[in-house]
């Protein structure tokens, strides 16, 4: 008789020996729950840190077989950050046995986790459900996934799925993912007033130091219309044409005085 999975959020806490916060524990449950997840982080919210590395190391512990595949733009981000962070685990009792590559992580009945940058050249490989083997596709940073690999992705079947991302311009695959195509997503927003490690200090500190565009960014989680010098932003603009004022009869009058270095 196979084994009952342990739920996330009691493996967390018994395995790894990691006590989510209230958003992590929304988006890891619905992981677990096989729903399409994603989430817009502010910078430094533990995304990959501690988010990443429960779903992946729940996901092979629970399904001896599974494949998973970590992907993000850059192989500094996979080596250095996600790997680097999920080695801190490789000597809990619970996951003796297993072996502990640089880019790579198997367990002894043949699951195991991949790492893949996009910046390394070649194609990224998709990877599908099979037999008594699900799969699972982690990618970090999506906004800086190219669509077509991100294409490619979405014709991969899979069991579990968990995009998470700083946020940008607005406009790419992980934009539409949060926005227009939301419906077909669990999505979460996580500001870091969601994140006690946070010093409030901090976070009013770069809200006077900051330009608005960058403290939206990595604080606030906004996706940006334009790099934040427009006078007027395009944001408000298509606010404005979804609702416009009413109209007021009367003389019309404008004047602008745009001025900037090589005006």
């Amino acid at each position: 008789m196979d084994k009952q999975p342990i739920p996330i959020l009691l493996f967390a806490d018994s395995i790894p020996g990691i006590q989510p916060y209230d958003w992590q524990c929304k988006i890891l449950l619905s992981y677990e729950a096989g729903f399409q997840t994603a989430a817009a982080c502010a910078n430094f919210t533990g995304k990959t840190s501690t988010v990443f590395p429960i779903a992946a190391l729940w996901t092979l512990f629970n399904f001896p077989r599974a494949r998973v595949m970590y992907l993000s733009a850059t192989g500094a981000q996979v080596k250095n950050q996600f790997f680097a962070s999920l080695s801190r685990f490789r000597n809990r009792p619970a996951l003796a046995g297993w072996s502990w590559l640089e880019t790579e992580v198997r367990n002894p009945s043949g699951g195991f986790l991949f790492g893949r940058a996009t910046d390394t050249g070649g194609n990224i490989e998709g990877i599908h459900d099979q037999v008594d083997s699900p799969a699972s596709l982690l990618v970090d940073e999506a906004k800086s996934i190219s669509p077509k690999v991100l294409d490619a992705l979405e014709r991969c079947s899979t069991s579990f799925r968990l995009f998470m991302s700083s946020t940008g311009p607005s406009f790419g695959g992980f934009y539409q993912i949060m926005t227009a195509r939301a419906h077909l997503w669990k999505t979460f927003w996580v500001k870091s007033s969601d994140c006690p490690h946070v010093p409030k200090a901090l976070i009013e500190f770069d809200r006077e130091n900051l330009k608005s565009s960058v403290f939206a960014i990595k604080h606030d989680c906004q996706f940006l219309y334009d790099s934040g010098d427009s006078m007027i932003s395009l944001e408000h603009v298509r606010a404005l044409s979804d609702s416009p004022p009413a109209f007021v009869d009367g003389p019309k009058a404008a004047f602008c005085d745009f001025a900037g270095p090589g005006d």
